[in-house]
């Protein structure tokens, strides 16, 4: 079976060479449109990956972290799958008398599946906010993304929708993992925690000398709606705020970047039965790089503290529809820490890099759950090893191939037994990519 996996997925592979190396065809520049006011321009992203996988596990992990071996888990797991990533950028832009600049910015993505019948076409709409900029900086407001995950500096990841570093579509869609590194809102350098595009103020300074800065405030962690404030829910981080800085510049032949970030969120206070109050979850982080005749080299680091964590879910955050996990649910308080490494060479209209991914974690402090807050005894450290190697060739403006060979190790201690459940996962991942 995996011979047959292996041999299906290099066929494919060397279909998408053999029209990578044919002769690049000319595009036509993006056109846009204007009405009385503004001028709008429409872009965005198409992929299409086809890739296989081998994975091994050996025991389970359950929702409530008590998880004990499990008769029939262990077994060996190969996959093929096809999957496709969509997103279609519209932007309005205006330039006033007094030289400013307002812009209104909406990102929508295709959805498929029940989530998308049951919430509406509302939650397509994953990025929007309208901007004014200045010679003193750019507020927007809006949904988007952190600051901290706007700025961060970080390796040259080959594979244009991300590899194995920072949930990458090789990690976190091709693989399984039995810990806590099973989910894209936590637990890489990129410091999401749970924001998910939520609402927010937010302004970025102008870049000075290579310098720049930026800040945001967040009411609560949701995505297109307040309700959790409104309806005083409280069972959802809120209070958020994040705060970066990065620098950018080039020497010479030699081109350094660096960055710095912090966010912090206040926990829902008494949200689960028996009293129990949360602590405030933050992260720090920092990243950089350095360029050098066609070589990148480069890196970032993220400390998590206090961080709540349910492995079948997103606990603490409204998705589209307003909805929150019920405040009785049994949750992780866990201190993180992740690093990623990679190296790049790029020549000609091809690059080629090799990523490395490590994350530990210390598992589970403590677990409210519906009656008490019970240490969990054995708990050790949940880790994660990640490696890849990845290549991309342009055919021609906004049209690439991507493809990336990956290996991850996860392992999960088992709080009720000395037993540890492992994962192994081997794969090749191939793509399509146009960006327009």
């Amino acid at each position: 079976m995996k011979k047959t996996l292996y041999g299906t997925t290099a066929i494919v592979a060397l279909g998408l060479a053999i029209v990578a190396a044919a002769p690049a065809s000319a595009q036509a520049p993006a056109q846009g449109f204007s009405s009385t006011n503004f001028q709008f321009t429409v872009g965005g992203i198409a992929r299409g990956f086809v890739g296989g996988v081998s994975q091994s596990q050996v025991g389970s992990y359950t929702a409530n972290g008590t998880a004990t071996p499990t008769a029939g888990s262990s077994g060996n797991l190969q996959s093929f799958d096809v999957q496709r990533d969509y997103r279609l950028d519209f932007t309005a832009r205006a330039t006033l008398p007094n030289g400013m600049v307002a812009s209104a910015v909406a990102q929508f993505i295709p959805l498929s599946g029940p989530y998308s019948t049951s919430v509406g076409v509302e939650s397509s709409i994953r990025r929007n906010w309208v901007s004014l900029q200045s010679a003193f900086g750019d507020v927007r407001i809006g949904a988007m993304d952190n600051v901290a995950m706007q700025m961060v500096q970080r390796s040259m990841d080959a594979f244009t929708a991300g590899s194995v570093t920072n949930a990458g579509k090789a990690l976190n869609d091709y693989t399984t993992r039995p810990n806590v590194f099973g989910t894209d809102d936590v637990f890489a350098t990129n410091m999401r925690v749970y924001d998910r595009s939520a609402e927010k103020i937010a302004y970025f300074s102008p870049r000075i000398e290579g310098f720049q800065v930026g800040v945001n405030y967040t009411p609560e962690a949701s995505k297109d709606r307040n309700s959790g404030l409104a309806t005083g829910t409280g069972g959802v981080y809120q209070r958020g705020w994040a705060a970066a800085g990065n620098y950018v510049n080039t020497f010479g032949a030699v081109g350094v970047r660096a960055s710095v970030q912090y966010l912090e969120w206040t926990a829902p206070r008494n949200n689960v039965a028996g009293g129990v109050t949360l602590k405030d979850p933050s992260v720090w982080g920092v990243g950089g790089g350095i360029t050098y005749m066609g070589f990148d080299l480069g890196g970032s680091y993220a400390k998590y503290s206090d961080i709540v964590n349910q492995p079948s879910n997103n606990p603490i955050r409204l998705d589209a529809a307003g909805t929150a996990v019920a405040t009785n649910t049994a949750r992780f308080l866990a201190d993180v820490r992740v690093f990623e490494l990679g190296l790049g060479y790029t020549f000609g209209p091809a690059r080629v890099s090799v990523n490395y991914f490590n994350g530990e974690s210390d598992t589970v402090k403590n677990a409210p759950t519906t009656t008490t807050t019970a240490a969990l005894t054995g708990a050790g450290k949940d880790k994660l090893h990640a490696g890849a190697i990845s290549g991309s060739y342009t055919m021609g403006p906004g049209v690439s191939i991507d493809a990336t060979v990956f290996h991850v190790r996860a392992t999960a201690p088992f709080s009720a037994a000395n037993v540890t459940s492992t994962q192994k996962a081997t794969g090749l991942l191939t793509g399509l990519m146009l960006t327009f």
